[in-house]
C-alpha cells in the first residue's frame, strides 16, 4: 500500500528499498536508476542497516550490468564473496562484510529503467527461488511505481504552468484518490478559463467586426447576428432615438419591412429617467405602447433584456432589447456580457451614423435635400451602363423654375430658397423611388429615370408639373403661384452618356420655354 501510495518519485524508489529489505531481512538494499546520458546505473535510494555510500560503487556501467544479468535476467553471488577467491581483498562489497547478492533489473516497456540490489551480511545465506521471485515483483511493482512517479511529476509540472494562467492553485496531491479529485478541480478551472476566453475573443471579433463597416444598417445587423453567438436570445429589436422618439432600426427574426417603420413617441426626460433609475419598470412601459400592438409576435413574448445604447455625451442614443420566449431569464452574466457588448456596439453606431451623415452632405444639395450634381451623374452614369447591358428604356427631363428671377428680386433670396425646398419636396413625393432626382443647378433640377420610355416620361413630368402648378407657397397674406417648365428626352445608344441625354433634354426644355412655359415638351428619337 506505500509503494501504491506515495508518488513522488524520491520517496517511491526509499519506499521500494524499505519494503524489500523488510520482506527479504536484507541489511542493505539500494535501487540504481538508469542515466541515459552517461550509459549508467545510478544508487538513488537505499534503505537497512548498511548505509550504500560503504559500498564505494555509486554507479557501474549499463552495459556491465546487463552482462552480469545474462540470460537467466537476474544476479546472484555464487558464493560466499568473503571468502570467495575470485573477489579481490580490495573490493568494496568484501570490505564492507558483504557475504551475498541479489539483483534483478528494473524493466518498463522492454527497456532497462534500473536494478533493485539486496545484500546480506549473513554467513551461509542462499538465494531462494521463492525470494528471487518475490525480489522480481518488486522490482516490476518498483518500475511500475517509478513509471506512475514520473508521469504524476511531468503531470504536476503541466498543472503549475496551467495555475498560472488561472491564478490558482491546485493543492498538493498525497494520494491516489486526491489526485483524481484535483484533476477534476482543474478541468472545472481549465473550462471555465476556456469559457473566459471564448468570451474575449468573441467581443474582441464582434468588436473588430462592428467597426469594420461604416454602414448604419450593416452595424446593426451585425451587433444582433454577433450577439447571438454570445448569448441565446429568440428576437431582438434595437431602438434608435430620433429627436423625441424611438426607431425600430433593426430587428432579428421579426418581419422587419413591417418593424422598420414604427416609431414610439417617448420624450428625453423618460430615457434619462430610465437610465438613472434602472430599466425594469421602463421596459414594462415601452412593451405596452402602441408599437407592439403592431407587432403582435413581439407583444406575446416578454422583454428578458433591455440595455439601453449610451452615447459619448452620455445621453441615451437608444435601446438593445432581447427576448425569450422560455421563463428562463437571463443570468446576471449573460446580463453582463450583453450590457458590455452594448457599449462596445454603441461606437460603432454612432461612428456609422456620423460617417451617414457626413456621406450624405457630401451627395446631397444642402438647401433642398436633393442629391447634389456630381452624385446625380455618378447614379446616372450606372443607370446608363445598366440601360446599355441590359438594353432596357431609361429616360430623363430637366425641370425649370418659370419666372424665379423675378421672385428672388421681388421677395428676396429667403423667399426663393423656401421656392426651390417647395419644388424639390414635390420630387420626392411625386417621383417613385427608382427615379434618381438632383439639383442640377440654380432653378433648375433633373431626373433619371430607369426603365422608362418617353412616353411614361412625359406622363411622370406632367404629374409633377401639375401638382406643383396646385402648390402656391404662402408669403404673409399673399401666396405666390408656381409653374414650371419640364424637358424630356428618351437616352439612345448614339448619345453615349449622361451629359449626352441631358442636353437632349435641355433642348426639348427651351421648347418648353418657347412654347409659352408651365408646360411639358419631349424630343423624340431622331430615325
Amino acid at each position: 500500500a506505500l509503494i501504491n501510495t506515495q508518488l513522488e518519485l524520491t520517496t517511491v524508489l526509499n519506499a521500494v528499498c524499505a519494503e524489500t529489505a523488510r520482506i527479504l531481512d536484507a541489511e542493505l538494499v539500494t535501487l540504481a536508476l538508469s542515466d541515459e546520458r552517461r550509459k549508467t546505473l545510478s544508487v538513488a535510494a537505499s534503505a537497512g542497516k548498511l548505509q550504500a555510500d560503504q559500498l564505494e560503487c555509486a554507479s557501474i556501467p549499463r552495459a556491465r550490468f546487463e552482462a552480469q544479468l545474462g540470460e537467466r535476467g537476474y544476479f546472484v553471488s555464487p558464493r560466499d564473496l568473503q571468502t570467495d577467491p575470485a573477489v579481490a581483498a580490495n573490493d568494496p562489497l568484501k570490505r564492507s562484510g558483504v557475504r551475498s547478492l541479489a539483483t534483478v533489473p528494473l524493466r518498463y516497456g522492454g527497456e532497462t529503467i534500473g536494478a533493485l540490489a539486496a545484500y546480506t551480511l549473513s554467513s551461509g545465506r542462499t538465494w531462494t527461488r521463492d525470494e528471487m521471485a518475490l525480489l522480481r515483483g518488486m522490482a516490476d511493482l518498483a518500475a511500475q511505481a517509478i513509471v506512475n512517479a514520473r508521469l504524476f511529476d511531468a503531470q504536476m509540472n503541466h498543472a503549475e504552468q496551467l495555475e498560472e494562467r488561472v491564478a490558482a492553485r491546485t493543492a498538493a496531491v498525497v494520494a491516489a484518490n486526491r489526485m483524481l479529485q484535483a484533476e477534476a478541480e482543474t478541468r472545472a478551472r481549465l473550462a471555465a478559463e476556456l469559457d473566459q476566453r471564448r468570451l474575449s475573443q468573441a467581443l474582441l471579433e464582434a468588436t473588430h467586426t462592428l467597426n469594420s463597416s461604416l454602414d448604419l444598417d450593416n452595424v446593426l445587423e451585425r451587433l444582433l447576428s454577433t450577439l447571438a453567438q454570445i448569448v441565446t436570445y429568440d428576437r431582438a429589436l434595437v431602438l434608435l432615438r430620433e429627436g423625441n422618439a424611438l426607431r425600430v432600426a433593426a430587428a432579428r427574426s421579426l418581419d422587419w419591412n413591417q418593424a422598420r417603420r414604427e416609431r414610439i413617441r417617448w420624450n428625453d426626460d423618460r430615457l434619462q429617467l430610465a437610465v438613472r433609475v434602472g430599466w425594469p419598470g421602463f421596459l414594462d412601459d415601452l412593451h405596452s405602447e402602441t408599437l407592439f400592438d403592431e407587432l403582435g409576435e413581439v407583444k406575446a413574448m416578454p422583454i428578458r433584456v433591455g440595455v439601453p445604447l449610451i452615447a459619448r455625451d452620455e445621453t441615451v442614443a437608444g435601446i438593445l432589447l432581447l427576448y425569450r420566449a422560455d421563463p428562463i431569464e437571463f443570468s446576471e452574466n449573460d446580463v453582463g456580457i450583453v450590457t458590455t457588448f452594448a457599449e462596445e456596439a454603441v461606437v460603432a453606431v454612432e461612428n456609422a451614423r456620423l460617417f451617414g451623415e457626413v456621406h450624405r452632405l457630401a451627395i446631397t444639395d444642402g438647401l433642398t435635400g436633393l442629391f447634389n450634381r456630381q452624385h446625380l451623374f455618378e447614379l446616372g452614369e450606372r443607370e446608363i451602363e445598366r440601360a446599355l447591358r441590359l438594353k432596357h428604356p431609361l429616360s430623363a427631363f430637366m425641370l425649370d423654375i418659370d419666372h424665379f428671377k423675378y421672385v428672388n428680386d421681388s421677395y428676396g433670396h429667403a423667399v426663393g430658397d423656401e421656392v426651390l425646398c417647395t419644388v424639390a419636396s414635390s420630387c420626392r413625393t411625386q417621383m417613385r423611388e427608382i427615379d434618381i432626382v438632383g439639383r442640377y443647378g440654380g432653378e433648375e433640377f433633373v431626373a433619371v429615370l430607369p426603365e422608362t420610355d418617353l412616353y411614361y416620361a412625359y406622363r411622370i413630368a406632367e404629374r409633377l408639373r401639375a401638382h406643383i402648378t396646385k402648390t402656391p407657397i404662402e408669403i404673409g397674406e399673399r401666396s405666390i403661384q408656381l409653374t414650371v417648365s419640364v424637358g424630356a428626352a428618351q437616352f439612345d445608344p448614339t448619345l453615349h452618356n449622361l451629359a449626352g441625354l441631358l442636353d437632349r433634354a435641355d433642348v426639348a426644355l427651351y421648347r418648353a420655354k418657347q412654347g409659352g412655359r408651365n408646360r411639358v415638351e419631349t424630343l423624340k428619337i431622331q430615325a
